[in-house]
């Protein structure tokens, strides 16, 4: 008798590393590279800023990265031991500080910028595919690249010393940084070509972050199509915490805590989509292949692990929708009884073509509204309109809530799903003030002199008043001296009444100088 078994191999194909942020030759360094030797991986990847400050020692990078790192590097020719063998193991990007090099001749000179990490990083082996077009002042010099170990392919790219401003500010990637740029177009092209079953790319600078300082809109040029060109995820660095974010149905990670101790903030107001923030620790990404998945784990020196994300072909699709933000239709004072209708912009973050209900809810209670968008397309906005059945009509004063929130079924991020409008709501009966003083005499008045006063009062509600009290003080040396009040006769909305001070409510100074006067009502529920 003959069995046949068919079995799914689960085994990881490989077992890999990525640090970030990394290289100052510190104590926090050296922890990092204690913790990432002990899960003895298959090879090391960095997410820039590989070197900080070679600019006032340009042998550092040896001190910055060879001595903790050397023995996955080939060609190693530092002083700190063997390097890799038989092939390289030690895969860099290029940070902001790996340009920060040499001497800076002006702006616009990209003479020596990166200088000590091309000749550092010479790159030969022979699964690295180079991407760039040759720099005028290094050749030879790998840029961006890609190179495939087991079931991922890599694709390392080059931000730049500073994506935000492409002029004149040490160094910019010549291929430039955008998606219709060579190096966007170059990327597009590998990955529609590649074969492998994670795709990974990896940039220095992020593309969507939470953190302090807000980079949430810092570098736009940088959110390429990355989900719709085939990416599986996108590891960055350069802001100094981890991160996990999910954005238009793709994982983003931030993994700036490779040891520069110069650590980020986290962000109260976290961007959309936005699964983790942590700072407490330094740490590093284990991440290992498998046929079906490929798990990305946030470790940090204390051994913890702090996040673990598993990617699936199931969960490269996602229906991911929320409120983006939420307006009133009216935009001036609101009163008791004013039928409000309010806008609601919905975005769809997944990659499907989605139908979003949405609704809003009055200081936590049940819906008071629900309607749906029509067919949005991937990365699409569109306004939903809450109005007539659909609108609110506050009947007491004071503050609202409201929440508008979309309920998507198989939603698969919930924390970008909701946006709050706080309204604050007057008593349209009651609201009365003092709109204009005029004083009789006019002009130069002199001691003894006795002062009569003539002040405009408005009822700016939505019902008749009457006996609005009207007073006013005098203030001297600071403190109020006198005191006058005076109460009106019926007041209809939208009309004033002039409320005359005289006789015993005039004003006869005693004495030369300068008199604050100042006139106010006192209506009780105003």
């Amino acid at each position: 008798m003959i069995f046949l078994f068919a079995a799914i191999n689960l085994c990881a194909q490989v077992r890999f590393a990525v640090i970030g942020d990394y290289g100052c030759d510190d104590p926090n360094e050296l922890n990092v590279s204690v913790l990432v030797k002990s899960w003895n991986p298959d090879f090391i990847v960095t997410n820039g800023d590989n070197n900080y400050y070679a600019y006032t020692n340009g042998d550092s990078i040896d001190y910055n990265v060879g001595r903790y790192y050397h023995e996955y590097i080939k060609p190693y020719l530092g002083n700190f031991g063997n390097g890799s063998s038989p092939v390289n193991r030690f895969f860099p990007d290029m940070g902001n500080h790996d340009l920060y090099d040499g001497v800076w001749y002006g702006p616009g000179d990209i003479r020596h910028a990166g200088y000590y990490y091309y000749h550092y990083f010479s790159l030969t082996d022979t699964s690295i595919h180079i991407g760039n077009t040759p720099d005028v002042w290094e050749p030879t010099g790998v840029r961006y690249y890609t190179f495939t170990k087991g079931n991922v392919q890599f694709f390392m790219l080059n931000t730049g010393a500073s994506p935000e401003d492409h002029h004149d500010y040490f160094y910019t990637e010549p291929d430039g940084v955008d998606s219709n740029s060579v190096q966007g177009q170059w990327l597009k092209n590998q990955l529609a070509i590649s074969t492998a079953k994670w795709k990974i790319v990896v940039m220095h600078h992020p593309p969507y972050a939470s953190t302090d300082p807000p980079y949430i809109d810092y570098f736009p040029d940088l959110r390429w199509n990355f989900k719709k060109w085939g990416a599986s995820a996108v590891i960055s660095g350069h802001i100094h915490t981890y991160e996990s974010l999910v954005v238009g149905g793709l994982p983003y990670f931030v993994n700036g805590l490779g040891g520069e101790d110069k650590l980020d903030a986290i962000q109260s107001n976290p961007y959309p989509g936005s699964r983790l923030q942590y700072n407490a620790e330094f740490g590093a990404l284990l991440c290992q292949s498998y046929a079906d998945s490929l798990v990305i784990k946030f470790i940090n020196t204390n051994s913890d692990t702090v996040d673990s994300y598993k990617i699936t072909g199931s969960n490269l699709i996602l229906n991911d929708a929320g409120v983006q933000e939420a307006v009133s239709s009216f935009p001036g004072t609101i009163y008791t009884g004013t039928n409000l209708c309010f806008n609601a912009k919905v975005k769809n973050y997944g990659s499907n073509t989605l139908f979003v209900p949405v609704k809003y809810s009055v200081n936590g209670g049940p819906p008071a509204g629900s309607v749906s968008t029509g067919a949005m397309n991937v990365n699409d906005s569109a306004l939903v309109s809450f109005c007539g059945p659909q609108s609110f009509t506050p009947t007491t004063a004071g503050v609202y809530n409201l929440k508008f929130f979309t309920e998507l079924s198989g939603d698969t991020v919930y924390s970008n799903d909701t946006a709050t409008l706080v309204l604050t709501v007057i008593d349209s009966s009651r609201d009365a003030g003092v709109t204009s003083v005029t004083s009789n005499p006019l002009g130069i008045i002199y001691t003894g002199e006795n002062v009569t006063f003539n002040a405009a009062v408005k009822n700016f509600g939505q019902a008749k008043l009457s006996s609005v009290p009207v007073s006013y003080i005098i203030i001297i040396n600071s403190i109020d001296s006198i005191r006058k009040t005076i109460s009106s006769g019926d007041i209809f909305s939208g009309d004033s009444s002039v409320i005359v001070f005289n006789d015993s409510q005039s004003f006869r100074p005693t004495s030369a100088g300068t008199y604050n006067l100042k006139f106010f009502t006192t209506l009780s529920g105003d």
